[in-house]
């Protein structure tokens, strides 16, 4: 099957925790990322697992809960995409921690979800309360989600970056693959065109 691909992208790691059916997997493997895909359903990990088969695509399933995947090895992205509101706050904060020893310089993890305050200033206290102060985050995008039982919710997308090493220039991080990629992820998970998010909701890298 022929599909888009970004040779930048080939040899990024993303982790994608709580996958679902694997939507968004399917779409980073589709541009060369390697993709963990991680959920607590076997039957719906079945679904990724076929799909990237039938697209010789790079994703490996790993059946467990989020709360217990063992962050094994560096990653470039961890997508958090509606499964925030699951956790216990202080599961919610562990995990984090987990995530940010686990992601290279330049990486980003992405969390879209339900716009539930609490959970929120959860994630940036997390973040926020990084002892080296490494990390920078923000809401990008808000939109509304459809809940399982039919009811809309205003959701968001915000975006932990840790920052590259402080050789790089301004220009290295906007052109950065994991960057690029993590916009695409945003308008994705938001289900946005791009004219919806606009220039001013796009991750540049380089803020602290």
């Amino acid at each position: 099957m022929n599909h888009e691909t970004h040779s930048s992208f080939a040899g990024l790691r993303a982790i994608d925790l709580g996958c679902g059916a694997g939507r968004l997997t399917i779409r980073m493997a589709r541009y060369g990322v390697h993709v963990i895909a991680v959920d607590h359903s076997q039957l719906l990990l079945s679904q990724v697992e076929r799909m990237a088969q039938e697209e010789n695509l790079a994703v490996d399933c790993v059946n467990c809960d989020i709360t217990e995947y063992p962050f094994c090895g560096k990653c470039d992205i961890v997508l958090f995409s509606f499964v925030v509101h699951l956790l216990q706050f202080d599961e919610l904060s562990r995990i984090c921690q987990l995530a940010r020893d686990a992601t290279r310089k330049g990486g980003t993890h992405v969390f879209a979800m339900f716009s539930d305050a609490r959970f929120v200033a959860a994630i940036n206290r997390s973040y926020r309360s990084d002892p080296n102060d490494v990390w920078h985050i923000e809401r990008v995008a808000e939109f509304s989600a459809r809940a399982m039982s039919g009811v809309e919710f205003p959701a968001s997308v915000s975006v932990a970056t840790v920052q590259p090493a402080p050789a790089f220039s301004e220009d290295d991080c906007r052109n950065h693959p994991t960057v690029q990629l993590t916009n695409r992820l945003v308008r994705w998970a938001a289900d946005l065109s791009e004219s919806q998010i606009g220039p001013n909701h796009a991750v540049n890298g380089s803020r602290r």
